[in-house]
C-alpha cells in the first residue's frame, strides 16, 4: 500500500506530465520561428529530401552557395572548358617574302600549343606598310597546326583586300574556325602575301601582327 506522501508525489508527477503534454500541444499549434531554434542546431540531415523548395525561401535569406554547395564544386566540370584557352598577341614582324611558295617563303609570327580537345579558334591579322608598295598585293594570315604535312592543318586562313600604295597604311583580315585536336599539337601563326602579277616586289615592305584566341569548347 502506498503511503500518503507517495500518493501525493505521484499525483504531482501526473499533473506535471499533463501540463507538459498540454504545453507541447500549444507549441505545436503555432509556427516555429528562429527564436525557437538554437543556433547551428538544424542541419541538412534533419530535413527530409526535397522538403524545402526555392519558392519557400525569402529573397536573400539563403546564399546560392548554401543551397548548391561551394562554387568550386559547382564549377569543377565547367572549368574543363576554357582551361586550355590561348590568348596570343604576336610580335610585329616584317613579312620578308611576298609571292612564291607558301611552304618555303612564309613568315612565322608566333606559335602556341593546344592540348587534345575541340577549340573555337579566332584570329585577326593586322598588316601595315612601312614604305610605298605596288598596290597589287593581298596579305594573308594563316593558322597552321604542325602535323607533319607540307601545308599543316588549317586552323584558319584569311586575306586582306589589295593593300594601299602608300606608306603607313593598314590592312586587316579575320577568321574563326572550330577545330579538333587529337593529341598535343604546336600551332604556328604565319604571315604571307600574294601579288596579283605573281611578283615579289612588295617583299619586306609590310609588317604583320596577329591576335589569336583558342577557347576549349569540347
Amino acid at each position: 500500500m502506498l503511503s500518503s506522501t507517495k500518493k501525493i508525489g505521484l499525483a504531482l508527477a501526473a499533473a506535471v506530465a499533463l501540463v507538459a503534454v498540454s504545453a507541447g500541444g500549444a507549441v505545436a499549434d503555432r509556427l516555429i520561428n528562429s527564436s525557437d531554434v538554437e543556433n547551428n542546431s538544424l542541419r541538412a540531415v534533419d530535413l527530409a529530401p526535397n522538403s524545402v523548395k526555392k519558392s519557400e525561401l525569402a529573397p536573400g535569406t539563403v546564399g546560392w552557395s548554401k543551397i548548391n554547395g561551394p562554387t568550386k564544386d559547382r564549377l569543377k566540370h565547367a572549368d574543363v572548358l576554357g582551361s586550355s584557352a590561348v590568348a596570343l598577341t604576336t610580335t610585329t614582324t616584317p613579312i620578308v617574302n611576298i609571292g612564291g611558295s607558301f611552304a618555303s617563303r612564309s613568315t612565322e609570327l608566333g606559335s602556341f600549343t593546344l592540348e587534345p580537345g575541340t577549340y573555337l579558334v579566332s584570329s585577326d591579322g593586322f598588316f601595315i606598310s612601312t614604305e610605298a608598295t605596288s598596290g597589287g598585293t593581298r596579305m594573308q594570315l594563316a593558322i597552321r597546326g604542325v602535323d607533319g604535312s607540307t601545308w599543316g592543318a588549317d586552323f584558319g586562313t584569311c586575306f586582306t583586300g589589295l593593300i594601299s600604295t602608300l606608306k603607313d597604311r593598314e590592312a586587316t583580315c579575320n577568321t574563326t574556325r572550330t577545330v579538333t585536336v587529337d593529341a598535343e599539337m604546336t600551332v604556328k601563326v604565319i604571315g604571307f602575301g600574294y601579288a596579283d602579277d605573281q611578283g615579289s616586289a612588295d617583299s619586306g615592305k609590310l609588317t604583320g601582327t596577329a591576335f589569336v584566341s583558342a577557347v576549349k569548347v569540347g
